[in-house]
């Protein structure tokens, strides 16, 4: 991508634990695979945002579901 900076990177943090370390007015993209959701290209990323990916097979429907509920989060795919 020739980007000349590195991502800040952080380490784990258990999926429950997410929201009380979260600051909400920083938008989560939520990668989601075989569901409905915007394409990843057409998001607007002309403010910062984290990205949220999942264990490899994806999350599970109540992990979705939690996410999903939180106010900050846009679910985008990636194909």
């Amino acid at each position: 991508c020739e980007r000349l900076d590195v991502m800040e990177i952080h380490d784990p943090v258990s999926l429950k634990d997410l929201p009380a370390k979260w600051d909400p007015k920083q938008k989560m993209v939520f990668c989601i695979e075989r569901a409905e959701a915007t394409p990843i290209l057409k998001i607007d990323i002309r403010e910062p945002f984290a990205v949220l990916i999942g264990p490899e097979g994806g999350f599970s429907e109540a992990e979705i579901g939690f996410i999903q509920s939180l106010e900050y989060a846009e679910s985008v795919s990636l194909g």
